[in-house]
């Protein structure tokens, strides 16, 4: 399953790395600095329109080479590393949150969020952090429990919150180009964390937690570069390679679903 993992982690960090050059250049050269209007049918935008939808596409084919494949619906079986390496990256991604929620914390996200509803969100982003390293920590030992119903929850919880105050400052934007890559990333990564948090709940989605977390990891790191602010690009870079680190895991614990061939009927006697 190794060559497979490395397939699908390979082309979605391909697709990511086209996505956010386009979108980069799409937001420096579409919008009016005089009128933060957007040129309508730039381009620049139809190219990036039409990346996201071929990356869609691609991804929804590669689902297929792991049709019929499968793993137990436990999260240490279905995202076990098989060295420490993952273990090592979910340090720097907590880190990265823990560091991105201070930066939420001190600076704001802009003027339209209270302060109450921005130490909320940076709480939540630095337990998310926590959550990322405790369940890989889990995995590598071997062990999921409340734990990891627990960490998923949190994750999944923060990305909703993330969405409310990211629609909140940009309400008003009427340059829709100039968000609407980094609502798809939110989403994306909302359900994707909720099909991942099924391997922690007793439920294998394979194919749909692949799909999603490949599509999260390309609109994370498209919109990375062109987040609100820096808190948000952070954590869209770590959302995203959590997303591929998840994808690869997954992908190489995989395994063909064995059939069970039935009983020999003994004989009458």
């Amino acid at each position: 399953m190794k060559k497979t993992a490395f397939i699908f982690t390979g082309v979605t960090a391909a697709l990511c790395a086209v996505g956010a050059a386009l979108h980069s250049a799409e937001i420096d050269n579409i919008l009016d600095p005089a009128s933060g209007l957007a040129d309508r049918f730039a381009p620049i935008s139809i190219c990036m329109t039409a990346v996201a939808l071929l990356a869609l596409v691609i991804i929804f084919a590669l689902t297929f080479l792991v049709k019929g494949r499968d793993v137990e619906p436990v999260y240490h079986t279905a995202l076990a590393p098989r060295t420490p390496i993952p273990l090592i990256i979910s340090v720097i991604l907590g880190a990265a949150m823990i560091f991105g929620a201070y930066l939420c914390f001190r600076d704001g996200v802009g003027i339209r969020s209270s302060a109450k509803l921005v130490l909320i969100l940076s709480i939540f982003a630095g337990l998310a952090g926590l959550s990322c390293f405790i369940m890989s920590l889990m995995a590598f030992l071997k062990k999921s429990g409340i734990e990891t119903m627990f960490c998923s929850f949190v994750i999944v919880l923060f990305l909703c919150l993330w969405l409310i105050v990211y629609y909140l400052e940009k309400s008003a934007d009427s340059a829709l180009m100039s968000f609407v890559y980094d609502y798809l990333a939110v989403c994306a990564a909302a359900v994707a964390c909720y099909y991942t948090a099924g391997y922690a709940f007793g439920r294998s989605k394979p194919r749909c937690t692949l799909f999603f977390s490949m599509a999260a990891a390309f609109f994370c790191i498209t919109a990375m570069p062109k987040a609100l602010n820096t808190a948000f690009a952070i954590f869209f870079a770590a959302m995203g390679i959590l997303n591929l680190l998840n994808v690869f895991l997954l992908t190489n614990n995989l395994q063909y679903k064995t059939v069970e061939e039935p009983a020999a009927e003994e004989p009458k006697e």
